[in-house]
């Protein structure tokens, strides 16, 4: 698979002929949220990837004064953005002053009608995207890349990195949930067995009840796999948007890269 990537200082609405009305709704809402975040000058670059014939959009965002040898891709939740205000923004500007680049990406959108099924095809939609931003990163002389998922989006980094040779060191899933008639699409909880890298299950002590009955669950199959390492953080005194507590996640994360993001080389 190819992919091409560009660093845009504008913004340009493309065209889609002869692409049908439902995906040119798609592209369309994906248009406005990157207006709108140019619009309103969100720090780092604004970058454009490309895969399966159409771009997306990514924001990077380095940690200042050094060129960058490890980077963060953030992936955001369902219906959200590159630089959601929950969890997605605090952990983008914040990892790097801890030492990581990060690159959230924008996941694909569905339009307002779209039924179950289109839901069910967000996964193999959502895929290539992921590993156009590894592949960006590593085109970038980034040496070590993880993997950062929040809410449904971490669902979807697990159900990446369940099989081998992605060039991802590590995975963090921050709230994991998932809507019920999605679970098979993104074939949990067996993808968290599946995950072949270091795994981070994060979660806050005020988290969705969702989020917190399933914890249980979440480490059952997290654990099966014996040959790497599933560690659980939960952050104290944060509710389910960790409001007040964005400084306590990005050093749990962060201190956790840290110590298992590694690269092949290293281990």
């Amino acid at each position: 698979m190819r992919f091409t990537y560009h660093a845009l200082p504008l913004l340009v609405m493309l065209a889609l002929p002869g692409a049908a009305a439902f995906a040119a709704q798609v592209a369309e809402l994906e248009q406005v949220i990157a207006d709108r975040l140019a619009e309103r000058h969100v720090p780092g670059e604004m970058i454009w990837l490309e895969t399966g014939g159409s771009r997306f959009l990514g924001l990077f965002l380095a940690p200042a004064g050094h060129a960058p040898r490890r980077a963060v891709i953030l992936l955001h939740g369902l219906g959200g953005h590159p630089d959601w205000p929950d969890v997605v923004q605090p952990l983008r500007a914040r990892l790097p002053q801890l030492g990581w680049a990060t690159l959230s990406i924008q996941l694909p959108r569905l339009s307002p009608q779209a039924s179950h099924g289109d839901e069910a095809e967000l996964p193999n939609r959502a895929l290539p995207r992921i590993a156009a931003a590894s592949a960006y990163l590593s085109g970038r002389g980034l040496e070590t890349i993880a993997v950062v998922g929040y809410g449904f989006g971490a669902a979807l980094g697990a159900r990446h990195l369940d099989n081998p040779g992605k060039g991802i060191a590590a995975f963090v899933a921050v709230s994991l949930q998932i809507p019920g008639h999605l679970v098979q699409a993104v074939n949990y909880p067996e993808s968290l067995e599946a995950v072949t890298v270091p795994v981070l299950d994060v979660y806050a002590s005020g988290d969705s009840a969702t989020v917190l009955q399933q914890a249980p669950e979440r480490e059952l199959w997290g654990r099966k796999n014996k040959k790497r390492i599933f560690d659980r953080a939960i952050i104290p005194e944060s509710d389910a948007g960790y409001h007040g507590r964005d400084d306590d996640l990005a050093r749990a994360i962060a201190a956790w890269l840290d110590a298992n993001a590694k690269q092949e080389s290293e281990k």
